[in-house]
């Protein structure tokens, strides 16, 4: 009977704490809107960047438009400037309004050289990045094979592979994309007309255990890998096209004429670059899935978001028998 006298002070202490409970509403302040560049840029076109602003999740006003079209751009080559970007006229873009800066002066980015942008706008921190164009790497050696297997659980993939060369003692990272270069002649009325398209095509990594190949649509627009399996050497790369997406490309027979060439086309890409698009994947990837952890997109901007970073490129193909 004493020690339930003794627990009597314990319970009116707890019952206590719970009915001295308060909730209370925190006042979050709003973020700056912060300048984003979009600038993924190749030696072999001219100089531009996509320039808008962040939006804060929790910002009263959200804004639709978010095109900045105020900013002053700057271009480094090796640290010294050589040119200055412009407001290009844009027209809308799947519903969104594009505030695009190009190079007036025809400035088409070299390998192999540093460049840095600096942007400002009114109501806005100043925003730069900096980037290294890496050096050419030649693809060689494409070729196919006339078959299909399964790729993943149910998929069709056709087996496909080229080499190339890659430096030593140096972080390299590429992106590996293939289309298909139709060229089409047909009659139109009296006249013979010759047209030449290109089309796109899914390709998806070979890996050694085919058992953890892909739970989902193996395929992508482009593959991204570095050099850390075969620094120095020279690189034999296999992987699949998707049967499909090539099955597509001959769904209209009234041409009386046709060439296909399949081309690869290697990129050696920045670090900036591999780190921005594979940790945008894996954020795209997670999409679906509400209890997964946030995956933030790598950004190279400093006093702003986005990613600033050019590529070389070059190609290899192979005929393609129908």
């Amino acid at each position: 009977m004493k020690n339930i006298f003794k627990k009597i002070p314990l319970v009116i202490m707890a019952v206590a704490c719970v009915a001295c409970q308060t909730f209370r509403d925190i006042e979050i302040p709003e973020r700056p809107d912060l300048l984003v560049l979009n600038g993924l840029f190749s030696t072999d076109s001219i100089l531009q960047v996509d320039i808008s602003h962040s939006n804060y999740i929790l910002k009263k006003a959200y804004e639709e438009d978010v095109s900045v079209k105020t900013a002053q751009v700057e271009i480094f080559e090796n640290e010294e400037k050589v040119d200055e970007l412009q407001l290009v006229d844009n027209p809308d873009y799947g519903g969104w309004e594009r505030s695009t800066y190009r190079s007036q002066s025809g400035l088409i980015p070299k390998a192999d050289t540093e460049y840095t942008i600096k942007v400002a706008a009114p109501g806005y921190e100043p925003a730069s990045a900096t980037c290294y164009i890496p050096k050419t790497v030649a693809a060689t050696d494409f070729q196919y094979e006339d078959k299909e297997v399964v790729v993943g659980q149910d998929y069709r993939g056709t087996p496909a592979s080229f080499s190339f060369q890659d430096e030593k003692g140096v972080e390299n990272y590429y992106r590996i994309e293939v289309y298909a270069e139709i060229e089409s002649t047909y009659n139109y009325g009296d006249e013979q007309r010759t047209e030449k398209n290109n089309n796109w095509l899914y390709v998806a990594p070979k890996v050694q255990d085919e058992q953890k190949v892909f739970d989902n649509y193996p395929f992508k627009i482009g593959l991204y890998i570095n050099d850390l399996s075969f620094d120095g050497k020279n690189h034999h790369m296999d992987f699949f096209i998707d049967a499909t997406s090539l099955e597509h490309l001959f769904w209209d027979d009234n041409q009386s004429d046709r060439k296909t060439k399949l081309v690869v086309l290697l990129k050696h890409i920045s670090k900036e670059h591999y780190e921005y698009a594979t940790s945008a994947d894996k954020q795209e990837d997670l999409l679906d899935d509400p209890f997964s952890e946030p995956i933030p997109v790598t950004s190279n901007v400093i006093g702003g978001l986005g990613v600033f970073a050019g590529y070389s490129s070059s190609t290899a193909e192979v005929d393609y028998i129908e």
